[in-house]
């Protein structure tokens, strides 16, 4: 199942990996390793991650760490998930601020649009708008 959860990953069927990851996740200790199901919680959170789901991904290093709190590939991959949600937040909150700068300004790329008529002549030398009336 880690194995099959691994190549749905690098396949990117997100959905598919995620399942096969929480069988290994789910099955009794005697079934599964706890280093197995510590790389899966790590594989699991990371794909969480990748489908913005940041509350799941946070739960799935929290129990990884609470299975080996003296594991550092935990603390590394979990410190690259915060570091991709600051990067992702700051992304959204950038886009959408210069999208409201944009929507803001779109009464001014409208005036010279207001000039353009079917008879209107564009004059590429001097990047003006000449009516042929």
């Amino acid at each position: 199942m880690a194995l099959r959860g691994t190549m749905h990953t690098l396949m990117s069927q997100v959905k598919e990996a995620i399942d096969d990851l929480t069988q290994v996740i789910d099955m009794d200790d005697d079934k599964a390793s706890t280093k197995l199901k510590i790389n899966c919680l790590i594989k699991r959170g990371s794909l969480h991650i990748q489908e913005t789901r940041e509350v799941e991904a946070d739960q799935d290093f929290k129990k990884a760490i609470l299975l080996d709190p003296n594991n550092s590939d935990i603390y590394h991959h979990r410190a690259q998930s915060y570091h991709i949600m600051v990067v992702m937040c700051t992304t959204t909150y950038t886009y959408h601020g210069h999208n409201r700068k944009c929507y803001k300004s779109k009464d001014n790329l409208r005036k010279p649009v207001k000039n353009l008529t079917p008879q209107s002549n564009y004059n590429r030398k001097t990047l003006s708008i000449k009516s042929t009336k």
